[in-house]
């Protein structure tokens, strides 16, 4: 899942780049698409502490992990 968002905005940076408007136009969307990227990467960190912790059960990992992502 979170390859597919990485790949997403990889694409949608991409899009900017090649996109025919000035640079001035484009900072807004590019802040926030640099912005999303630090949510995903500490995203990303905060989830592979969750899993990797040694002294957590299955079941306090999983409720870790659905707080993490906002669906506790």
């Amino acid at each position: 899942m979170l390859d597919s968002i990485r790949s997403a905005i990889e694409a949608k940076f991409q899009a900017l780049a090649n996109d025919g408007r000035a640079f001035v136009d484009k900072v807004e969307e590019i802040t926030g698409l640099g912005n999303a990227a630090k949510e995903l990467a500490a995203l990303e960190a905060q989830l592979t502490g969750i899993v990797g912790a040694a002294d957590t059960t299955t079941e306090q990992k999983v409720e870790s992990i659905l707080h993490a992502v906002g669906k506790l």
